[in-house]
């Protein structure tokens, strides 16, 4: 079995929303206030993902998961969490790449945003 990285950016989403869109594609997820800004975790046995933010004012998630699966896998769940986003428009950078068992990246990473990311990043 592959595994891969997951890294994404996730901009102005209020926190509750964001927590209802993951737990819709990935299933029930752990979500706890801290003294600034939020977490969210998930684990089982092909998917660690933890979403985190430090800054309550402009809600930007830092998304880092790990995926063990075969490469088609990767790709499915990268594509879910994609147009998950895209559905509700919240803006996001998103970047994959397989890695080996030693946690080395294993060729180029893969990237996707928003399709109005640029305009729309800027002009926040």
């Amino acid at each position: 079995m592959q595994q891969f990285h997951i890294r994404a950016s996730i901009y102005d989403v209020a926190p509750e929303r964001l927590h209802q869109l993951l737990k819709a594609l990935v299933g029930e997820l752990t979500f706890r206030s801290r003294i600034v800004g939020y977490q969210m975790f998930y684990k089982d046995s092909t998917l660690q993902m933890s979403v985190e933010t430090m800054d309550d004012v402009n809600a930007t998630y830092t998304l880092d998961a790990h995926l063990q699966c075969d490469a088609s896998g990767a790709e499915a769940w990268v594509k879910a969490i994609c147009q998950c986003l895209e559905k509700a428009d919240i803006l996001y950078l998103l970047g994959y790449v397989e890695e080996d068992a030693d946690g080395d990246e294993l060729g180029e990473e893969l990237s996707f945003s928003h399709p109005e990311f640029e305009a729309r990043y800027q002009a926040r």
